[in-house]
């Protein structure tokens, strides 16, 4: 079993005994929402929320943000794979995009 996000133990059967597990950056979207109402300042609308189980370990579902054009394409059961967004020496974001975007 796979435990997302990091906690110090099992929240079943509250085992210690935890590693890290290294995955796959790729998975298939499971729900997304489409944010039109600009709820934070300087943050652009729309924008695309997608929440995704990852390959190799359906049991863990990732929210992040979609990037890349177009989302149009988007939809429940489509694939897609991690891209980090390095904000600054101290904070990388990880958002998906979609397998076809990738050229």
């Amino acid at each position: 079993m796979r435990i997302h996000p990091s906690r110090p133990c099992c929240p079943h059967c509250l085992n210690t005994d935890l590693r890290w597990v290294e995955i796959v950056g790729t998975g298939i979207v499971t729900g997304f929402c489409v944010v039109a109402q600009p709820f934070v300042p300087g943050i652009a609308t729309p924008y695309v929320i997608v929440r995704v189980s990852l390959s190799g370990a359906p049991e863990v579902e990732l929210v992040a943000n979609i990037v890349g054009k177009p989302t149009t394409a988007l939809a429940v059961g489509a694939q897609v794979h991690i891209v980090y967004d390095e904000v600054d020496d101290d904070l990388v974001l990880a958002n998906f995009e979609l397998v076809a975007n990738v050229a």
